[in-house]
This record gives C-alpha cells, sequence and structure tokens, in this order.
C-alpha cells in the first residue's frame, strides 16, 4: 500500500469529497484506480455506498472488481450490484467474470450479512 500522505491518496480523499458530482461511471473509474494503486480510504468507501448503484454491467462490474482488490466486504452493497449484473446478464462476459471474480475474492454469497 503507499504511504497514507501520498498524491494517490490526497487524490482518493478529494474524489471522496466530490463523489456527488461524479456519474457512476466516473466513480467506477476513480475505484479501479486507487484499486490499482493500493489505496483504500473510508471516506471514499462512504462515498461509493451513498451514491446511487450504477445500473450499467460495466459500471457494476468495475466497483464490484474495486471492491474485492481492495478487499473491502459490503455485503449489502455488493448484493445490490450483484443485482445489475444479474439484470443484464447476457453482456459482456469480462464484466460478469469481474463481478464473479469479486464475489469469490471477498468469499461472498448473496444474501450474506
Amino acid at each position: 500500500l503507499l504511504h497514507r500522505d501520498s498524491s494517490a491518496t490526497r487524490l482518493a480523499a478529494r474524489a471522496a469529497r466530490e463523489a456527488s458530482g461524479l456519474t457512476s461511471r466516473e466513480m467506477a473509474q476513480v475505484l479501479w484506480a486507487v484499486a490499482r494503486l493500493g489505496v483504500r480510504t473510508k471516506q471514499l468507501m462512504a462515498a461509493v455506498a451513498a451514491k446511487e448503484i450504477p445500473e450499467t454491467l460495466a459500471d457494476a462490474a468495475q466497483y464490484l472488481w474495486a471492491h474485492g482488490s481492495m478487499k473491502v466486504r459490503s455485503p449489502d452493497l455488493v448484493d445490490r450490484l450483484l443485482e445489475v449484473c444479474l439484470r443484464h446478464a447476457g453482456g459482456e462476459p469480462r464484466h460478469l467474470a469481474n463481478a464473479l471474480w469479486a464475489c469469490g475474492t471477498l468469499v461472498h454469497r448473496p444474501g450474506d450479512k
């Protein structure tokens, strides 16, 4: 993980403060980036939980992938994201694979608490 005072951590904190103005796609991209960098802030994850659930398979899968990568267990949020994925089950296989990977990584079964 990066040092707590890194530029990436400060950018993640800024994204958390501005989360209400971000689209689902923008938030998905922020989550992907911070997960790749190993940055995890409570403020950002709280902002994610407070946002509306994305409605596209790509965004829901990216949210799930980021949660899995950061090992962030949020069963209710994961269940809601999985519902979006199920509505788009005929979508691109890589998005469905990312969603399933996240469930496996988080050892999440729908309905877990």
